[in-house]
């Protein structure tokens, strides 16, 4: 019979500690599993998206979208990683880092914004000559729109 306390109940074994390189493993496993549940996804809504709207409308939201992410990923500083590697951060930190995620926001926003701008006296001294440019360039806007708002939350999309 093993040992109990004084109640009669039996002792609550501690879980074994795991090895880095358990712990690392596990990580990266979730770290994946993540990310190609969020690919997944992104696959499903697209298939969804590209049955819902006709095939240049389609098109045009692929572009917009594209463009958002070259901005982002060229626009890309690291601040989320810099604030886990650190041991001890402290307010100051987190407020450089909500700064920073502005800026960039701000910046990717202002590109797509410059590039709405440029489309949109482009279409008008071309006189319209692509139908499609409108909505092109309301997509674009929107997007930028929602760049600003990510940037604004302090996080990345």
């Amino acid at each position: 019979m093993p040992p109990s306390d004084a109640d009669g109940r039996l002792p609550v074994a501690e879980p074994p500690k795991l090895s880095i390189l358990a712990r690392t493993t596990r990580g990266a496993g979730w770290i994946f599993a993540f990310r190609l549940f969020t690919r997944v996804l992104g696959t499903f809504s697209n298939i969804i998206l590209a049955a819902l709207l006709l095939p240049v409308d389609f098109g045009i939201w692929t572009l917009g979208t594209a463009s958002m992410q070259m901005v982002e990923t060229l626009s890309y500083v690291g601040v989320e990683d810099a604030l886990v590697r650190e041991k001890a951060p402290d307010r100051a930190m987190y407020n450089t880092g909500f700064t920073l995620n502005l800026l960039r926001g701000l910046l990717a926003g202002g590109v797509l914004g410059v590039t709405v701008a440029v489309g949109l006296v482009e279409s008008l001294l071309a006189r319209f000559a692509f139908r499609r440019v409108p909505l092109l360039l309301t997509t674009a806007f929107l997007l930028c729109l929602f760049a600003l708002l990510v940037a604004w939350k302090g996080g990345v999309p």
